[in-house]
């Protein structure tokens, strides 16, 4: 099977360079050519950085949130050598020794010469949501772009072997050793494009022991995916995107069946089925029609409750959506307009988990009244319903109930800019509400509602001619809960300044937040952080933030706590000139 996959890799590579041309394709080689027996006179340039950070915490009266100390290193290079760019990356941490997590590190280099570009090392790369989604992997890839075409390939680790550690702290599951290989082959035009892509990944049983006390089992998953755009007249374009996938849940399960041996469960002999097998389909259809002032897009996506991608970090399936989006530009383009809308429907295969439905209509308008006052208002709609199945309960003379829970939310915001060109200020007002019901046999739950409101106000100034801007501001929040009613006052200064012809920047925040409930007693909490920044020479760059809290109210509520952290920077960018003999 991985025989295939190579042997297709180096098909498409072939014929990406292929299809660049031959007239473009000898120039180019000519060009290369030229400039290695010209090497010494060629303009190269090597850049990059050097950031060491290390970070120190303590507390009192409060259970840890963070390591004492910690530090990282992280550095990147980037050469430029006829025409080649090749940018490397390098990060390592000590890791979190007080919840016995591992340290990390990345190290990876992309050099793109013109329209291609290898990938080695620690890397990421996107194909579509269904397959490769920028998901990291240790291992090389290759991305041709010549004329129309886009080629792409990768293989490495996706995750490496994890064994089960029964002294950690932290609940980490064992996880065996992942491998995965990918291809991509797309070809885009000014009014149509599609493109084919596959994404192929498996566990290798034997990376770690069994587990003792977690049941993981070796997994392998294979996906394909058509997409394609078309542009019908000059307002309308048609955008689709289809994917199928197969997923065996245990690779050790064996194959009885002789039912999963077409084309089309084996997709074409690259994917092998067990009896844990699972196949799902997933497509994402939209229509955009655009005009001069407005633009609408209708569109609709549902995946199958058996569709599985291990390219990406997190993935839902068995759901449906309905979207809808209509924006507009207004009076000269001084307002614009947005109502965006959806309906959600989860589970829907599953006849034991309930069935969910949930609708968001949202509306943005803003309004640029003059060159000095802005006006926002946003409004939403969220509605979310719950099936729930009683078939089993015979004291229930429905076959089912409905829950439902409805949220209301609502702001408007202005920014006002005082003309004043020596000492410009502005200020600026937001208020937002929010609402939220719950409602059981078409009744509304008293009980269950809850209602949020904040208000803020900040006023800035800035003084050009001693270099000081400073912010005032205050935040009122009034929550409700039921019959629990919690109110929070927190005003605020801030005052950045910067000293020595800008070579510190020194910003300094305080606040202090009042809290009043009417079942709990009050408490306080002080803020003060200070932030420094100093360049130390044209490319050197010192910085330190200090940040502490202290909370004061009832006994078991009170506490402090510190954190800190210092940061070294260091930036280069050396051009390399050599220089030509003549003959």
């Amino acid at each position: 099977m991985y025989c295939r996959a190579i042997r297709f890799v180096l098909f498409l590579i072939v014929f990406g360079l292929s299809l660049f041309g031959q007239s473009t394709s000898a120039q180019n080689i000519e060009s290369i050519g030229s400039n290695l027996r010209n090497w010494k006179a060629i303009n190269s340039n090597i850049s990059g950085g050097l950031v060491l950070n290390s970070t120190f915490y303590t507390s009192n009266s409060i259970v840890p949130r963070r390591d004492p100390f910690t530090w990282s290193i992280m550095a990147n290079l980037n050469f430029q050598v006829a025409g080649v760019n090749a940018p490397f990356a390098f990060i390592f941490s000590d890791g979190n020794q007080r919840f016995n997590l591992p340290s990390y590190s990345f190290t990876g280099i992309s050099p793109t010469y013109k329209w291609a570009t290898l990938h080695a090392g620690d890397r990421s790369m996107y194909f579509n949501r269904y397959t490769l989604s920028n998901i990291n992997f240790r291992g090389g890839g290759l991305e041709l772009t010549p004329g129309k075409w886009t080629i792409k390939t990768m293989y490495g680790r996706l995750r490496k072997a994890s064994a089960e550690d029964l002294n950690a702290r932290q609940s980490i599951d064992p996880a065996f050793e992942r491998l995965g290989w990918g291809m991509l082959a797309g070809y885009s035009a000014d009014d149509y494009s599609f493109t084919l892509a596959l994404f192929h990944a498996h566990d290798r049983e034997g990376s770690i022991s069994t587990p003792i006390n977690s049941l993981v089992t070796p997994a392998d998953n294979m996906v394909i995916s058509l997409s394609g755009r078309k542009a019908i007249g000059s307002h309308l374009v048609v955008d689709a995107d289809f994917a199928r996938s197969g997923y065996n849940a245990d690779t050790r399960s064996g194959n009885e069946s002789t039912e999963l041996a077409g084309a089309t469960n084996t997709f074409f002999g690259l994917f092998q089925p067990t009896n844990s097998a699972s196949y799902g389909n997933a497509y994402n259809i939209g229509v955009t029609f655009t005009k001069k002032i407005f633009s609408v897009r209708l569109g609709t996506e549902k995946i199958d409750r058996g569709f599985q991608s291990l390219g990406a970090l997190f993935f839902n399936n068995d759901l449906q959506h309905y979207t809808a989006a209509v924006t507009s530009s207004l009076f000269k383009q001084k307002m614009t307009v947005g109502l965006r809308g959806g309906l959600e429907q989860t589970n829907l295969s599953d006849v034991q988990k309930p069935k969910n439905n949930r609708a968001v209509i949202s509306l943005n308008v803003g309004y640029q009244v003059n060159n000095r006052l802005s006006l926002n208002g946003v409004y939403s709609n969220f509605d979310n319903t719950t099936k729930i199945r009683a078939k089993e309960d015979p004291t229930v003379f429905v076959d089912s109930l409905f829950l439902a829970q409805t949220t209301q939310s609502a702001s408007v915001s202005s920014t006002y800019q005082f003309k004043n060109k020596t000492n410009p200020a502005s200020l600026s007002f937001t208020y937002g509400h929010q609402n939220a019901q719950s409602i059981q046999n078409d009744m509304v739950n008293q009980s269950g509602n809850s209602t949020f409101d904040n208000v803020n106000v900040a006023y800035t100034l800035r003084l050009k001619a001693i270099a000081l801007n400073t912010t005032a501001s205050i935040n009122y929040n009034l929550s409700k809960f039921g019959s629990m009613e919690t109110t929070t006052l927190a005003p605020g200064l801030s005052v950045n300044k910067s000293f020595f012809d800008r070579k510190v920047r020194s910003t300094l925040h305080l606040s202090y937040s009042l809290l009043d409930s009417d079942v709990m007693p009050s408490s306080q909490i002080f803020n003060i952080g200070w932030n420094n920044s100093w360049t130390i020479f044209k490319n050197q760059r010192l910085a330190l933030q200090l940040n502490f809290t202290d909370r004061t109210g009832q006994q078991n509520s009170a506490f402090s706590e510190l954190f800190g952290s210092l940061r070294y920077g260091y930036q280069f960018n050396a051009p390399i000139t050599g220089k030509r003999k003549d003959k």
